[in-house]
């Protein structure tokens, strides 16, 4: 996967990640749903490519830190 399009699963998990957070979901999950999402996001996107799980483990893991910076910076900037 290119670097823009790890970006771009980054930001379909921060926003996917805002969604959730609506639910009333155990605050110990809250801070894992970029991560699961990610994953989730990447394995959808490379379903139909025959890819190892270790591959998909590894894409989602960059994209779900990614993502999860990016929650820690919005909501830093909107609890101001």
């Amino acid at each position: 996967m290119e670097t823009g399009n790890l970006l771009g699963v980054a930001l379909l998990t921060v926003l996917g990640s805002l969604l959730i957070r609506r639910f009333r979901i155990p605050k110990r999950l809250k801070p894992m749903a970029p991560m699961i999402l990610a994953v989730v996001i990447i394995w959808i996107w490379l379903f139909d490519e025959l890819v190892s799980i270790w591959l998909v483990l590894g894409y989602g893991a960059v994209s779900g830190l990614l993502a999860a910076g990016m929650l820690y910076i919005l909501q830093g900037l909107t609890s101001k």
